[in-house]
C-alpha cells in the first residue's frame, strides 16, 4: 500500500471513516525470528514515519502479527502510537503472510471468542519482539484492543511513557 510513498511522517487519521471494514496488516516476510524480505505494509516508511496515532478510528477488525513493525536492518522512527487498533475484535496471529483470510475474520467475529482462542492458543497472541525495531517510541496509549494477548511475550525495550 505504501510502496510508492516517500517521506510520509504521519498517518494520523488516515483511514478515518473506514467503519466496519476488515484489514490484514501484512508484515515483512520472515523465517524464525529474522526478517528476510522488507515487504510489509509499513516497510517503505521505515525512514520517515513518526506518528501512527488514530490511523483507524472506526470499528475496524485488524489482523496483524509480531513482525508488523520489524525490519531486516533498520529501526523505525515512530515515536507516537495512540489508538492504533483500538476498536474491538482485532486479532494477533503468528504470520499474516500465510493466512486464509476468511478463516481469520470468521474467528474474529465469532460469538464465543474465548473458546476459539483457548483451543488454538499457540496460533494467537504472540507479541515477541513487536517493539524491537521501534527504538524511538516514547508514547504508547491504547495500542491495540485485541481478542487475545500472550502477555508473557511482550518486551518493550524503549523509554515509553
Amino acid at each position: 500500500m505504501f510502496k510508492l510513498a516517500k517521506g510520509i511522517t504521519s498517518l494520523h487519521n488516515t483511514f478515518t471513516g473506514c467503519w466496519g471494514n476488515s484489514a490484514i496488516l501484512y508484515s515483512p516476510h520472515f523465517v524464525g525470528d529474522n526478517v528476510t524480505v522488507d515487504d510489509g505494509l509499513f516497510s517503505p516508511l521505515v525512514d520517515s514515519l513518526v506518528d501512527i496515532s488514530d490511523i483507524w478510528t472506526g470499528p475496524t477488525t485488524g489482523v496483524f502479527d509480531r513482525f508488523l513493525f520489524r525490519h531486516s536492518s533498520k529501526d523505525y522512527k515512530i515515536n507516537n502510537v495512540e489508538y492504533f487498533l483500538s476498536s474491538t475484535n482485532n486479532v494477533i496471529v503468528n504470520n499474516t503472510n500465510t493466512l486464509n483470510t476468511s478463516d481469520v475474520f470468521n474467528t474474529a467475529t465469532k460469538d464465543n471468542l474465548d473458546e476459539s482462542f483457548k483451543t488454538n492458543a499457540s496460533l494467537y497472541g504472540n507479541l515477541k519482539d513487536l517493539f524491537k525495531n521501534l527504538t524511538s517510541l516514547s508514547n504508547i496509549s491504547r495500542f491495540a484492543n485485541v481478542n487475545y494477548i500472550d502477555y508473557d511475550t511482550i518486551n518493550i525495550t524503549t523509554n515509553v511513557s
